[in-house]
């Protein structure tokens, strides 16, 4: 949208002034400028002007005059009045010409938190947008200090800055504070304050406060996806060197053990080379999910019956003292995707959960269509609009803090002691889904358990999955052939024997604080 404003300036070089500054402000607007009684009177009927932006000192037109006549022919119009000082006789004169109801009007109707107040901090004045920002009636917070409202880090760097503004007279500073709503979470707002203390009209500190908690969010959400991305190259690249000299070390491993007879002293030592190197070529092939340079066996499923599928192995896998609850949509429509690695996705979450629940506890997986709107994919970059199926996988168990969150699915990350996870578990989960064109999402609270949302993009073709089809293909294994490296751990055999076959695999790690 452009702004139409009109400039009332006899001076064309403060005028381009102005104007420049408007656009560095990211303004986009349309600005006539005028210098007699005239001209804004013209311009106020024909231009139809959204702001009025006035120099105070004009030698034939008084200010005054042309504020009641901008209240007169464009009345609700906001009317600034630029100025250096003011006497109180010339600013009676503007109010009672109406400029305090058109500031009145201003501060009323701003986005922005408008608030004055006293040198020791306590709230005089909070404009009507408190309550949608921060959900308190102005009336609320009269008397209040102002640090009684923030988050107890933020408040010695607040003071210090006040202070300092108190004493010198001098503001303008931008300050990123978090202050408390009334349903208790807390909004990030950038403030600036303007010291009048010595004004005879304010007499007090003027704080404009705008809530960037959203914007903070998507920020955050733009950069971990740009790390991830980052991170992804740098692991496929390592992985795919690794396996390299891992297929040499495994190929001589081979040939050795074949030239030995089998009582050889020396055969238990090369078996033992032969495994710590299909451990680290496993390892890899995490590397290359993560990284999503796997080759997927791209087919049209049915997430219930896959998730149905894995029932028993789930049960098994978790233990007696695990719940494990089901409830899948009916209506559910398809995916394209690898069955072989959606069943890995959701092991490796049932496998996750269980081990946020020592002491037993409940899993619950859930399926349910979704229409992932503007609104949704704008607070969740990258996501594109559109229709989706979700999967849910959650737990009742420690849950995890904002910071480990904020690193959950980087490859080795863990909270675990060292011995006890690889750190690839989530990593594998986010590359799977990722390079399925889907994305995934986690909520926790420590001590409140979590819950990952995956979202795949609906499919509207015919299913393709059929029960046990993703175990009947035919087992591409071994680790030396090029082919064969590519590839992460396929589910190719009986889910529990295939579970227990690949041990380390998992074994996925908990990122729980």
């Amino acid at each position: 949208m452009t702004v139409r404003i009109l400039v009332l300036e006899d001076d064309p070089e403060d005028a381009r002034l102005a104007e420049r500054e408007l656009r560095r402000a990211g303004l986009e607007f349309t600005a006539r400028r005028v210098t007699t009684r005239a001209a804004f009177e013209q311009a106020l009927r024909e231009f139809h002007p959204d702001l009025i932006v006035a120099d105070h000192d004009l030698p034939q037109f008084s200010r005054a005059a042309a504020l009641e006549l901008a209240r007169e022919i464009a009345p609700g119009t906001p009317f600034i009045l630029v100025m250096g000082s003011l006497d109180k006789e010339t600013a009676v004169e503007y109010m009672k010409a109406g400029a305090a109801e058109y500031f009145r009007a201003l501060i009323e109707q701003a986005q922005d938190i408008i608030a004055v107040l006293d040198a020791a901090g306590a709230i005089r004045y909070a404009s009507p947008s408190v309550f949608r920002l921060l959900g308190y009636a102005p009336e609320e917070l009269i008397g209040l200090l102002m640090v009684e409202m923030l988050h107890p880090d933020d408040v010695e760097p607040t003071l210090r800055v006040f202070a300092e503004g108190v004493a010198t007279g001098i503001g303008g500073r931008l300050l990123e504070l978090r202050v408390r709503h009334k349903d208790g979470t807390y909004r990030i707002l950038e403030a600036i304050g303007r010291y009048l203390l010595d004004d005879p009209l304010v007499h007090g500190v003027v704080i404009n406060a705008r809530d960037v908690t959203e914007r903070r969010s998507l920020e955050r959400q733009l950069l971990q996806a740009q790390k991830m991305e980052a991170v992804g190259r740098l692991a496929g690249g390592v992985a795919h060197d690794f396996n390299t000299a891992l297929t040499a070390i495994l190929g001589y491993a081979g040939l050795l053990l074949g030239g030995l007879p089998t009582l050889s002293p020396l055969r238990p030592d090369l078996e033992e080379i032969r495994k710590a190197a299909e451990r680290a070529a496993g390892l890899t092939r995490q590397l290359l999910a993560f990284s999503r340079k796997q080759p997927l066996e791209m087919r049209v499923l049915d997430l219930n019956e896959l998730v149905a599928d894995l029932g028993r192995l789930l049960r098994r896998l978790l233990g007696e003292d695990i719940d494990v609850v089901t409830n899948l949509d009916p209506t559910l429509g398809a995916v394209r995707a690898d069955a072989a690695q959606l069943e890995q996705v959701v092991v490796n979450l049932a496998v996750n959960a269980r081990d946020a629940m020592p002491e037993g506890g409940r899993l619950m997986i859930e399926t349910r269509n979704a229409e992932l709107d503007d609104s949704y994919a704008r607070e969740h970059v990258p996501v594109r609009p559109g229709r989706y199926v979700m999967l849910a996988v959650s737990d009742t168990g420690t849950g995890m803090s904002a910071e480990t969150m904020s690193h959950l699915f980087e490859p080795f990350f863990t909270t675990k002691e060292a011995g006890k996870g690889t750190g690839l578990g989530l990593s594998t989960v986010y590359g799977i889904v990722k390079q399925s064109g889907g994305y995934v999402w986690c909520s926790s609270e420590p001590g409140h358990g979590t819950t990952f949302k995956v979202y795949l993009p609906r499919a509207d073709e015919p299913q393709e999955y059929l029960r046990q089809a993703s175990r009947d293909r035919p087992h591409r294994g071994g680790h030396g052939g090029p082919r064969a490296r590519s590839h992460p751990p396929r589910l190719t055999k009986p889910p529990v024997e295939q579970c227990e076959a690949m041990g380390r695999g998992c074994r996925h790690d908990r990122a729980h604080g």
